[in-house]
């Protein structure tokens, strides 16, 4: 009984930590996605600002999803659809704040 108590504790314990530590590395995977796309999107002398920033944002924020995806263990379907798509939407929604600041020309 005990034993099994321990593994479920455990187990909570590696999503408690994984959670944690998407919240932290998908945005920072992310950065650098951004600031190439951001130096890209500018020379293409963007109209809205806003728009664009938050298209960056995104695709940025996939990208960061993707390259934290190849080191997250946990693959239940629930639990990649609110955490990845939330922290993406978040990315989305800073670049979209950031984007007419930085693509400004």
């Amino acid at each position: 009984m005990t034993a099994a108590c321990r593994l479920r504790a455990a187990r909570r314990c590696r999503r408690q930590r994984a959670a944690f530590s998407e919240n932290l590395c998908i945005p920072l995977f992310a950065t650098v996605p951004f600031i190439l796309l951001i130096w890209a999107l500018r020379k293409g002398a963007p109209t809205n600002l806003k728009r664009t920033g938050a298209i960056a944002g995104l695709v940025a924020g996939a990208l960061g999803a993707m390259a934290y995806a190849f080191h997250c263990p946990d693959d239940f379907l629930p639990f990649l659809a609110i955490w990845y798509g939330g922290l993406i939407a978040l990315c989305a929604f800073v670049g979209s704040r950031l984007g007419p600041r930085l693509l400004r020309w």
